[in-house]
C-alpha cells in the first residue's frame, strides 16, 4: 500500500457496532452474553460458552 499497489487482502467488518456480538466469562461460572441489543449473563451463557470453546479446540484435531 506505501507504494501505490493494492493490498493482498480485503477486511470485512464481522461484527458492527450496530449489532454487536459478545460471549464473555466474568468469573465463578458465569458468562455475559451480548447479542444486539439483548444482553444476559448467567451460569447458562457459561456452559454455552464452554461448549463453544471445546468444540473450537477438538475441531483443530483430525477425527
Amino acid at each position: 500500500m506505501v507504494n501505490g499497489k493494492k493490498p493482498q487482502f480485503n477486511h470485512t467488518i464481522g461484527y458492527t457496532t450496530d449489532f454487536p456480538k459478545a460471549l464473555l466469562s466474568i468469573g465463578e461460572g458465569k458468562a455475559i452474553l451480548i447479542f444486539g441489543p439483548q444482553v444476559s449473563k448467567g451460569y447458562t451463557e457459561y456452559f454455552l460458552k464452554k461448549r463453544i470453546d471445546f468444540d473450537e479446540i477438538m475441531g483443530r484435531f483430525p477425527k
